[in-house]
């Protein structure tokens, strides 16, 4: 709750009462001073923002009801409030009313530039990786995502490229049997190829090959169609290259 609730009284309160209030983050931040953040702001409940709208008044207050009794807090003047949202139209988002857009001091971000955004960040992770064309390679299929499949509404964020970069590292310095370039196609399979349905088919034979294409520069031909050897051992379980040990 980001306002506060009644919680289960601690052992070393010195409190004889079973529950005692404890602040939100929200009620934190007001009586402190410091910064709250509102990440996706419309996609909160109605009930919530209508609690938000005497905190965005001048007055600054707010009455925490939940707590009982006349308890009326008055932001510290240091109190500041960021939210962020996306566009409405999207699935559970809509937009803000003009009452409450006013209150706040918009900054519209554009959409991440391919070029300016996700070069800087594959360069700079990649950039001591042996294989130097790994990241040459990433940005071409990065780039081609973005030129060829947008009519399919299929893309790539920047989320989805760190942590296919997290992926290659992970099996780089983890996975000795396993060639840099069959690690850089399991890492497009896990963050685009294994989200795609049966209905994308087609969409998926053009990403594969894709793939096989930029990779072939390498001698590497990747088989997409091949079974994976699944074997139980007595310390865990190989998935192909991959190896999932058990818990004691």
């Amino acid at each position: 709750d980001f306002l506060g609730s009644f919680r289960p009284t601690r052992h070393n309160s010195g409190s004889k009462a079973i529950f005692e209030w404890q602040d939100g983050p929200l009620v934190t931040a007001m009586k402190e001073g410091s910064a709250t953040f509102f990440d996706e702001i419309n996609m909160a409940d109605d009930s919530v923002i209508e609690r938000l709208n005497s905190v965005f008044e001048p007055t600054r207050t707010l009455s925490l009801i939940e707590k009982g009794g006349e308890n009326k807090l008055v932001a510290h003047e240091s109190f500041r409030v960021f939210a962020s949202m996306n566009p409405g139209g999207d699935f559970g988002k809509k937009e803000l009313s003009p009452a409450l857009r006013n209150r706040f001091t918009e900054i519209w971000v554009p959409s991440l530039d391919v070029e300016g955004d996700f070069a800087p960040v594959v360069s700079h992770k990649l950039k001591q990786h042996p294989e130097q064309d790994i990241s040459e390679m990433m940005m071409a299929f990065v780039r081609w995502i973005s030129d060829s499949m947008s009519m399919f509404s299929i893309r790539l964020t920047l989320r989805d490229v760190t942590s296919w970069i997290s992926f290659l590292q992970v099996c780089i310095e983890r996975v000795p049997t396993l060639d840099p370039y069959s690690a850089f196609i399991h890492g497009a399979q896990l963050i685009l190829v294994d989200s795609l349905s049966e209905q994308q088919s087609l969409v998926r034979a053009r990403i594969e090959g894709k793939l096989q294409e930029l990779v072939s520069t390498s001698g590497l031909l990747f088989r997409f169609d091949a079974p994976v050897q699944v074997a139980l051992q007595a310390k865990g379980v190989q998935i192909g290259p991959f190896f999932l040990e058990k818990n004691d």
